[in-house]
């Protein structure tokens, strides 16, 4: 296992910890949702951090089209658990705006899947072991 790989285990460990903290506070103060909003945001990024790793390991480029398609999902819910947040919590923005963000964003999620690879790609063709990606954008 390299360091990097171990980095990014321990930062899905820590993100993880602080969201069952906010469970805990949550189930003691069940009218604040943004706890509870938090606890999902944490553990959704957890989850977009496993198929980031999952991405890192994967051996094909089918494998990785097929894990990035699925990365999507733990995304939406990172984006709307953030959108719903910052609502609850903070008591700011419009609600239009929360409702507009929230719809546009399971739209995408939706259009991931009926779309090529993903919502990103065309098609995956290939990766390499460097940093730059050779993908056919859309």
């Amino acid at each position: 296992m390299s360091w990097v790989e171990i980095t990014w285990i321990v930062m899905s460990a820590a993100c993880l910890t602080l969201g069952v903290i906010h469970l805990f506070v949550w189930f003691k103060q069940r009218s604040h949702y943004a706890h509870l909003l938090f606890f999902a945001l944490a553990v959704s990024a957890t989850a977009f951090g496993a198929c980031e790793l999952v991405m890192m390991r994967s051996q094909s480029h089918a494998a990785y089209a097929a894990t990035l398609r699925w990365a999507h999902v733990p995304l939406a819910m990172v984006v709307l658990s953030m959108i719903w947040f910052v609502h609850f919590y903070f008591g700011a923005g419009r609600l239009w705006l929360a409702y507009a963000a929230t719809g546009f964003r399971l739209l995408a999620l939706g259009l991931n899947f009926v779309t090529g690879a993903n919502i990103n790609f065309r098609e995956v063709t290939s990766r390499s072991s460097t940093t730059t990606s050779r993908a056919a954008c859309t």
